[in-house]
C-alpha cells in the first residue's frame, strides 16, 4: 500500500541527507552556501536542488537515478522535491525514467516513483533555460552527488545523459563487469560503481528525452537493451540477497 508517509528506512535516509545538505550548504537560493560557490559563477542561476526520495524507498531493489541539472530554475528541499515529483511526472524524461525503473523493481511505472530516489548531478541550473551548465559545474559538484550515493546506498545507479556530464568527477569509480553470463551487447552500458565506501551496479543510460538524431538510439536502448539489462540485474541481485 502506498501512502504519503515515509517508511522507516526512507525516513532514516531523509534525515541523513538533510544533515548532509545542511553541512554542505545545499539549500535553495537564499540559504545556499556551497563551498564551491566562488568557483561556480553565474548571475542567472538557481542554486541548491536537493533530491527526490520516494516514501517507499528501500522496500524494493534500491534504484537511484542520477539525472543532470534540473533546469528552468528548479530548486527544492527533499520533501518539497519529492512532493512535486510525485504530483507531476508526466514529461518525457520522467515517463522514460519510471518505465525503466519499473522494469527493475517490478512495480508499475506510476507506482515506481514512490520506490526510487533521484538526485541531480549538478545542484545549480539556469533560472530561465533548460540548457545544461558547463562541465566544470558538474566536476565541482561531484563531491555532493558522491556523498548522496553513499547515503542512499543504492543497489543500482542509473546515470542519465551525456557521459562527460553524468560521470564528471566519478568516472574513475566505474568498472567493467567480468561475468560470462553478461551479454556482450550490454557491456557498453552495464558497469559496477565502487568508491571504497559503496559498491553497486551502474547503468550508463541514454537520456530518455533525447531528440533529433538520437531518437533511434533512445528507442533501441529502452525497447531492446534495457529490458535485458533489467532482467540481468534482477537475477543477480536476487542471488546476492
Amino acid at each position: 500500500m502506498i501512502v504519503n508517509k515515509r517508511n522507516k528506512y526512507s525516513d532514516q535516509i531523509a534525515e541523513k541527507l538533510e544533515q548532509y545538505y545542511d553541512c554542505a550548504g545545499i539549500y535553495p537560493d537564499e540559504r545556499f552556501h556551497c563551498p564551491n560557490n566562488l568557483i561556480c559563477p553565474g548571475k542567472d542561476l538557481t542554486r541548491g536542488m536537493q533530491c527526490h526520495l520516494g516514501y517507499n524507498y528501500g522496500d524494493t531493489i534500491k534504484v537511484v537515478v542520477s539525472a543532470l541539472d534540473c533546469g528552468n530554475g528548479g530548486a527544492d528541499i527533499i520533501e518539497k522535491r519529492t512532493e512535486n515529483v510525485i504530483k507531476s511526472h508526466s514529461n518525457i524524461h520522467m515517463k522514460g525514467t519510471l518505465n525503466a525503473v519499473s522494469l527493475i523493481i517490478g512495480k508499475t511505472p506510476e507506482d515506481s516513483v514512490y520506490y526510487m530516489a533521484m538526485i541531480n548531478a549538478c545542484k545549480c541550473c539556469h533560472r530561465n533555460s533548460s540548457c545544461h551548465l558547463p562541465k566544470s559545474y558538474y566536476e565541482n559538484c561531484a563531491i555532493h552527488k558522491i556523498q548522496e550515493y553513499r547515503i542512499l546506498t543504492p543497489d543500482i545507479i542509473l546515470f542519465q545523459g551525456k557521459d562527460i556530464l553524468s560521470l564528471a568527477g566519478c568516472k574513475n569509480n566505474i568498472y567493467e563487469i567480468e561475468d560470462s553470463e553478461l551479454d556482450s551487447s550490454l557491456k557498453k552500458y552495464l558497469k559496477r560503481y565502487s568508491d571504497n565506501t559503496i559498491d553497486c551496479y551502474a547503468v550508463i543510460c541514454i537520456h530518455p528525452s533525447a531528440r533529433g538524431r538520437h531518437i533511434y538510439k533512445v528507442k533501441e536502448f529502452y525497447n531492446e537493451l534495457f529490458p535485458k539489462i533489467a532482467e540481468y540485474l534482477r537475477d543477480k541481485l536476487h542471488r546476492e540477497h
